[in-house]
């Protein structure tokens, strides 16, 4: 899912006052065909993390997102339902290493690890 921040501005009808607004794009990428497979407009004051806990993601897809999409429930919701995801943790995340994926050509720090 990639989020993006549009600025928009309204032009009042009644005179030539103008006010800002924004809008926030939600789309969805297609791998195979690297097209979206769908668009979802909010306004700006509408949480990220509500739009994206709204919407209907087939079984195999993979969710990119930043931190402030931070809500364990629905990343464990995400997991029960077939659908991968990526996120950096916030710096007080608590988690335990369950397995490391390293090689001896690859120092400690690089090696990828699954977090609990």
């Amino acid at each position: 899912m990639s989020l993006s921040l549009w600025p928009i501005s309204i032009i009042a009808s009644a005179g030539s006052a103008t006010t800002k607004g924004a809008v926030k794009l939600h789309v969805g990428l297609d791998h195979e065909g690297l097209l979206p497979a769908f668009v979802a407009i909010t306004d700006g004051k509408t949480d990220d993390l509500n739009a994206a806990r709204a919407l209907q993601l087939p079984s195999g897809s993979i969710v990119v997102m930043d931190r402030d999409y931070n809500d364990y429930a629905w990343y464990n919701q995400l997991n029960n339902n077939g659908i991968s995801f990526v996120t950096r943790l916030k710096t007080n995340a608590r988690y335990r290493v369950i397995a490391s994926a390293g090689s001896a050509t690859v120092s400690a720090e690089r090696c990828s690890k699954t977090k609990v």
